[in-house]
């Protein structure tokens, strides 16, 4: 599956559980009470969301949107992405400043 696909199932299982306002565990529901569907993209959004902690079961069945793992899935995901990026831009530009040296000396 794409990852931006991935990514858009996340954001919106995500939007369902704070607009339900499902932030503690006194307030958990399931996905179909939030009316997520039986999609195969929302249960992989579901199963990586439950694995990084950002949805808590409070019960069989029944989670919770967790800010502060949501915050640190997506801080680190941003590290992941300023490391690529950098790492790319060091393949392009090492090369053209060993070529300028080249013709320097």
């Amino acid at each position: 599956m794409p990852v931006a696909v991935m990514g858009m199932r996340m954001n919106q299982v995500i939007r369902k559980y704070y607009d339900a306002n499902a932030l503690d565990a006194s307030r958990a529901c399931s996905a179909s009470t939030l009316g997520l569907r039986e999609k195969l993209t929302h249960k992989q959004a579901l199963r990586v969301l439950r694995r990084n902690r950002v949805l808590v079961e409070a019960a069989p069945g029944c989670y919770y949107l967790d800010v502060d793992a949501l915050y640190a899935m997506r801080r680190a995901q941003c590290i992941i992405v300023g490391v690529a990026f950098g790492l790319m831009l060091l393949w392009l530009l090492v090369p053209l400043l060993f070529s300028a040296l080249w013709q320097v000396f």
